[in-house]
């Protein structure tokens, strides 16, 4: 993770985030199981640990609006009605 050593602004910042939440279920469980190698570099794992404290209330926050907004055309699954609603999932 060689952009971790430059310097950063709120854009690099978005783009880590994004990618690290993008590639969540390829980490979630090596840092909870205490298995990732952060070369001594604390402030990776904390980063990853933040970010992934937020995850849940923003999954509850989309689940409440698909629930809300979306579910009645595409159906609780995602895959929509043939020939009307088209599949999300």
């Amino acid at each position: 993770m060689q952009v971790w050593a430059g310097e950063r602004d709120r854009f690099l910042d978005y783009a880590i985030g994004t990618s690290a939440r993008a590639l969540q279920p390829y980490w979630d469980h090596a840092l909870r199981d205490g298995k990732l190698d952060f070369a001594g570099h604390s402030e990776r794992a904390d980063f990853l640990r933040k970010l992934r404290g937020t995850l849940p209330k923003r999954a509850s926050e989309g689940e409440q609006l698909y629930n809300m907004a979306c579910m009645a055309c595409h159906q609780p699954e995602g895959k929509g009605l043939p020939g009307v609603y088209p599949p999300l999932a």
